[in-house]
């Protein structure tokens, strides 16, 4: 759901991504959610290396999505996403 593309190496980094502002609203717990928003903003700030975020939000199986992505890189990554939720 969440996707950050970095300036120095255009790639996604696992650890240090945020997470979806949509899917968020699902979770439960809202004190420990806007801790964890906090932490993330902060740790964004001192890295100051994410150049855009790319935000795709999916729910498979569905094309439509797909559509709404934004440029080549996340149509890749939502083509991956596909593959791993085929499984």
């Amino acid at each position: 759901c969440y996707l950050f593309q970095y300036a120095n190496d255009g790639s996604d980094d696992r650890r240090s991504r945020s997470l979806c502002v949509i899917c968020i609203t699902r979770k439960k717990s809202t004190r420990k959610r806007k801790y964890r928003i906090q932490e993330e903003t902060k740790k964004n700030k001192q890295n100051n290396s994410i150049a855009k975020v790319k935000h795709t939000h999916t729910h498979w199986p569905s094309k439509t999505n797909e559509k709404k992505a934004i440029g080549v890189d996340s149509r890749a990554h939502l083509r991956r996403e596909k593959k791993k939720w085929a499984l």
